[in-house]
C-alpha cells in the first residue's frame, strides 16, 4: 500500500505518468484489463487484448464446422428417411403389414412361349379357353372393412364391405375385347363388302369401350414396365418375344385367392358371355 500511495502522490506533484512503472502485458492479462487502442502519454498504441488468441479461433471455427456438419446429417436422417416422408401423393398407400385378404404376389420366373389357341379367331375351343382365364366370379372380390383398410383412391371407407376387380383381369378381360370386336368387324364386312367400317354397337364391343381398353392396357403395360430384355435373335426380322424369361407372379395362387374371396359364382370373360350363378 505505501508504494501505491507513493505513485498517487507523485502524480498529484506534477510528476510524468510515462515514468511511472507499468504493469506488463501478462499482467495486464492476469489482471483481466481491457484496453482499447487510444494512444498512450507517449505517442504509442497499445494493442486491444479483448481479442482472443489465434488457437482458440482456430478451435472455435472447428467446432461450429462440426456442429453444422452434424445438423446436416440429422436433418437428412430424419427427414428423408424411408419411416418417414415429407409428403406423399394420394396414391401412395404404406401399408403396416400384408393383411390376409391382400393378394399373393408370389415371384416366379417364367420363359414365355406362343400359344395358338389364345391368337386365332373366335371358335368355341378358343372362346372356352379365354373364359378359362378368368377364376370362378369373374374375379370380382370381397373385402370386409374388419382391417381399417387405408385411406384409397375410391374407396368409400363408411362401407362395411367393398366389392374389387382386380387390376390382372380387368386387362384380360379388355385384351380380349379388342381381339372379339375385332374379328366381328372382319365378319361383318366379309359378309357384306360394301358395309361401312362401323364397330357394333353393344356395349360390350362398341367405340367407347374400346378406346377405354386400349387407354387402360396402354396405362397398365407402362405402369408394370417389363423390362426383360428380349434379344435380337440372328436373322430375325421380326421378334416375336418368345423364348425369354420374364419375372412373373404365381397364377395359380392369384387364382385360389380371387375364388376364395368372389363376389358370386358367375364365370366368362366377357360381361354377360358366361352364365351367371349367384354366391349361395
Amino acid at each position: 500500500m505505501a508504494k501505491s500511495a507513493k505513485i498517487f502522490s507523485n502524480e498529484e506533484n506534477g510528476v510524468n505518468m510515462a515514468d511511472t512503472p507499468r504493469l506488463s502485458t501478462t499482467e495486464d492479462e492476469n489482471a483481466g484489463l481491457l484496453h482499447s487502442r487510444e494512444p498512450c502519454d507517449d505517442g504509442r498504441s497499445t494493442r486491444a487484448t479483448s481479442r482472443l488468441p489465434r488457437s482458440q479461433l482456430i478451435i472455435l471455427t472447428l467446432s461450429l464446422s462440426n456442429a453444422i456438419s452434424i445438423a446436416a446429417v440429422l436433418i437428412l436422417v430424419v427427414f428423408h428417411g424411408p419411416a418417414f416422408y415429407l409428403s406423399e401423393a394420394p396414391a401412395t398407400v404404406i401399408y403396416p403389414a400384408q393383411p390376409e385378404w391382400f393378394p399373393p404376389q408370389i415371384p416366379v420366373k417364367k420363359v414365355l412361349h406362343g400359344n395358338k389357341l389364345y391368337g386365332q379367331p373366335p371358335n368355341p375351343e378358343s372362346i372356352e379357353a379365354w373364359n378359362r382365364l378368368l377364376p370362378i366370379g369373374r374375379g370380382w372380390v370381397t373385402v370386409k372393412n374388419e382391417t381399417a383398410l387405408p385411406d384409397l383412391p375410391g374407396l368409400n371407407q363408411s362401407l362395411p364391405e367393398h366389392r374389387a376387380y382386380p387390376s390382372v383381369f380387368h386387362q384380360l378381360h379388355c385384351l380380349y375385347s379388342t381381339m372379339d370386336a375385332y374379328y366381328e368387324l372382319i365378319d361383318r364386312l366379309n359378309k357384306n363388302e360394301g358395309a361401312k367400317r362401323e364397330l357394333p354397337t353393344d356395349p360390350g364391343w362398341n367405340s367407347e369401350h374400346l378406346n377405354h381398353c386400349w387407354d387402360y392396357l396402354r396405362q397398365t403395360i407402362m405402369c408394370n414396365a417389363d423390362v426383360t430384355l428380349e434379344w435380337r435373335k440372328y436373322n430375325e426380322q421380326v421378334g416375336t418375344g418368345w423364348g425369354y424369361q420374364h419375372q412373373c407372379k404365381d397364377w395359380d395362387a392369384i387364382i385360389a385367392w380371387a375364388e376364395k374371396y368372389r363376389y358370386s359364382n358367375n364365370w366368362g370373360i366377357l360381361r354377360g358371355g358366361g352364365e351367371r350363378i349367384p354366391l349361395q
